[in-house]
C-alpha cells in the first residue's frame, strides 16, 4: 500500500489515494480518504490516510480481516486492541506515546 497524492479539479484541494502495488486504487479505503476527510487540511489528509495505511498493515501482518472485526466485535478483544497500541508504540520515540510510520 501507497499514498498518493491527487489535486482535485477544479478546486485548490489535494485528495490523498491509497494504492495496491500494481498502482490500483484501494476502493474501501480511497471512499473515507476522499469523501469523509475531504475539505480538511492537506497535511491533515495525509496523515490520517498513513495512519489508516500504518493499521491496515498490522491487520495483514496478523491476518486480521478489519471490516469483519469491526462490524463483528469492534476491536473489543482486549488482545487485539492492546497488539494494535503496542505496534503503534513501537514506531514512537517516546514510550507510551503513538505517531505514524513516516
Amino acid at each position: 500500500m501507497q499514498l498518493r497524492k491527487v489535486r482535485k479539479d477544479g478546486i485548490n484541494e489535494v485528495g490523498c489515494l491509497v494504492v495496491d502495488e500494481l498502482g490500483a486504487p484501494i476502493d474501501r479505503i480511497c471512499r473515507y480518504t476522499l469523501i469523509e476527510i475531504a475539505g480538511r487540511a492537506d497535511s491533515t489528509q495525509e496523515n490520517i490516510t498513513r495512519h489508516i495505511i500504518h493499521i491496515e498493515r498490522w491487520a495483514e501482518q496478523l491476518d486480521i480481516n478489519l471490516e469483519e472485526e469491526v462490524a463483528i466485535r469492534g476491536l473489543v478483544q482486549g488482545e487485539l486492541f492492546t497488539s494494535l497500541v503496542r505496534h503503534l508504540e513501537s514506531y514512537s520515540e517516546k514510550p507510551r506515546n503513538i505517531t505514524p510510520i513516516t
